[in-house]
């Protein structure tokens, strides 16, 4: 069954058109929310640096995946 079927049983009509402008629209709020959530991590990660400056082994910035996920969510 088609999502056209479906909205049709239900009284409403939606086009590809507008099927295909809100899938756009979504991904670019989620493009954007993701950009934030990185530039937050990014901003952390350089104050978690300075905190343990004298070595980098300590830093709990270069021992964590957290760009690793994030580098999958904006591959997806």
């Amino acid at each position: 069954m088609s999502y056209k079927t479906m909205l049709s049983n239900l009284g409403m009509s939606i086009g590809s058109k507008k099927v295909g402008l809100l899938l756009i629209v979504f991904a670019l709020v989620l493009l954007l929310t993701l950009t934030f959530v990185k530039a937050g991590l990014d901003a952390q990660s350089i104050a978690l640096c300075d905190a343990f400056e004298e070595d980098m082994e300590s830093c709990p910035a270069h021992n964590s995946n957290t760009s690793w996920f994030l580098t999958g969510a904006f591959g997806l």
